[in-house]
């Protein structure tokens, strides 16, 4: 199975209680090759973030000095209000304590955010003092001020679009960047501190059939793997 490509892949089933994190109940899986596809072709955009598995307002509010190029991390202190009605209300505490840590990035992230820096240097220079420099922010508009929650569902709706894939709320990113984890053999209880879910209970129940399906294919392979070494027919 390519882990590129979701296409027929998982389905996420709702969990006992009401919906995930955000209010979305997980219920369809997307082909992550051609939404990356799709990715690729946009500058500095909020999704790459997103595909690492953050809040679609933990990236919001990141800053540049939340992020480490030498150690490829990055650390989430913050969440942004797209509602605020000033810039003192715009940033505040991510939701829950688990929230604010700190996670690493794959080579590929970490070049093209530095790829995004040079591009918003030559930015800040042309617009000199009209750019939002107090901000600070990796994600937002060409003149530094925060990308309204309406352009970034517009945007990710393009994305989708163009990938032929049916709507999907932009916090799918986070759930399949979580699969591909798993997939990829990562543990729940990384997955819970990579997410900043507040109990490891939450993930667990969220991912459960994900990890009840991959527990079955692991013994399968192991079944055949015994099967072969010691000659043992399955009757």
């Amino acid at each position: 199975m390519n882990p590129g490509d979701l296409k027929q892949r998982l389905t996420f089933q709702k969990p006992a209680g009401g919906t995930n994190d955000n209010g979305f109940p997980i219920t369809e899986p997307i082909k992550y090759k051609a939404v990356w596809g799709a990715l690729k072709t946009l500058r500095g955009n909020q999704f790459y973030a997103a595909a690492a598995g953050m809040r679609k307002g933990e990236v919001a509010a990141l800053q540049w000095s939340d992020i480490n190029f030498k150690d490829k991390t990055v650390t989430i202190n913050n969440t942004l209000d797209f509602q605020a009605i000033s810039d003192d209300e715009l940033f505040g505490d991510p939701k829950t304590f688990r929230s604010k840590r700190t996670i690493s990035l794959t080579n590929n992230t970490i070049n093209q955010l530095k790829d995004h820096l040079k591009w918003q240097n030559k930015n800040k220079q042309n617009l000199n003092d009209i750019y939002r420099h107090d901000l600070n922010l990796v994600f937002c508009r060409e003149d530094g001020y925060i990308m309204p929650k309406s352009s970034l569902f517009n945007a990710y709706g393009r994305i989708l679009k163009q990938a032929g894939i049916r709507s999907l709320p932009i916090h799918s990113l986070r759930h399949t960047h979580a699969v591909l984890q798993l997939e990829a053999g990562a543990e729940i209880k990384f997955i819970q501190e990579r997410l900043g879910h507040g109990s490891y209970q939450i993930t667990a129940d969220v991912y459960s059939h994900i990890s009840k399906r991959l527990d079955e294919q692991a013994m399968t392979k192991y079944e055949e793997y015994f099967n072969q070494i010691t000659g043992v027919k399955n009757d």
